[in-house]
Order: structure tokens, then sequence, then C-alpha cells
């Protein structure tokens, strides 16, 4: 059996897995990833973060989904990769974090990080999609991470884990998901 050392932070109802990787010993393994993460049989998380070194900016972010599958990043969890930074001795008031699409600027004050996003790169507004035979109007925008938006009367109703993975792997999204 495989030992890795890890941390686990929470950041704004978000949870993560934090390894150091920076020696570049952990290896992307999409099974490993979704089984560390599995909720109730492992330790379970959000995400899965690896701190790496850049050549770009302080500090680079890899990012995987729970379900082990590759994303361009987390707002949540770059403010909680900050945090691990500081815990792994790089520690500093304002960092420069390299995501898979652009630069991210962070700074600290006391227990408080902000991150500045970015231009957000695309929103299209009033897109109809069908999903199980019914209609849904959602709207997509692009922070640095595609997400769809769907408005709803009644939150309780909606089945986040069948139609949201519905949503985000539907044929309009592809190739990337949202």
């Amino acid at each position: 059996m495989r030992k890795i050392t890890f941390s686990k932070y929470s950041g704004a109802g978000n949870d993560f897995i934090l390894i150091d990787n920076r020696n570049g010993k952990f290896k992307e393994d999409k099974k490993l990833i979704a089984g560390m993460c599995a909720r109730g049989t492992s330790i379970g998380a959000d995400g899965l973060i690896l701190l790496e070194n850049s050549d770009k900016a302080d500090i680079k972010m890899h990012y995987f989904n729970a379900d082990g599958g590759e994303a361009e990043m987390c707002g949540n969890g770059t403010r909680c990769l900050v945090a691990f930074a500081d815990k792994c001795g790089i520690s500093k008031k304002e960092y420069s974090i390299q995501t898979m699409e652009r630069i991210l600027h962070a700074s600290r004050k006391g227990d408080d990080i902000a991150l500045e996003m970015g231009e957000v790169l695309d929103t299209l507004l009033n897109i109809q999609i069908e999903v199980e035979a019914i209609e849904h109007t959602v709207h997509f925008t692009n922070t640095g991470v595609p997400h769809a938006v769907l408005f709803l009367d009644n939150l309780e109703a909606f089945d986040l884990q069948s139609l949201g993975s519905k949503i985000r792997y539907h044929q309009r999204f592809q190739p990337k998901g949202t």
C-alpha cells in the first residue's frame, strides 16, 4: 500500500484534500483521486489539489474534481491552497498562482485570503437544453472554470446529483463540460 501525506482544508462550504507535490512524486491517477475523494468510504472531499512548483508564478495549483477529472481551478480551493502553502513554508502576503487557464492573485490579511479571479472569459444567457425530456433554461459563464447557472423556484425539489451531472456533461457544453 502506498503512503500519501495529505492535509484536508475547508473553504466557504467546500472541502479539499491538499498534497504538497513540489517533489513531483504524486502522479495523476484518476481512479486513486476519485477513491480518495469518495465520501463515506475514504477521506471524502469536493476535490484534490496538488501544490506544485511553477516557473510562471509563486506556486502552481493542479486541481482535480471529486470524480478524479482534472479541472481548470476552483476559487474556494485556491484560497485553501494559499493557506496550505503557508503551512508548507511558503509564507507570503501576496501570491501569484498558476492554474491551467491563467495566473490568479491572492492576498492575505491575517486569516483572511482574498482572491482575484480575473476576467470572465465567456457568458451566454438563456441557453435552452433538454434533460430527461424537460426543457431547461440555463446560463453559462466561465470564470476560469465553466459554470452553468439554473434559476429555480424550489431548490429542494431539484435533484442536484442526477440532474446536475446531466447538465454538467450535456452535449451543449462539450468537450469540457461545465
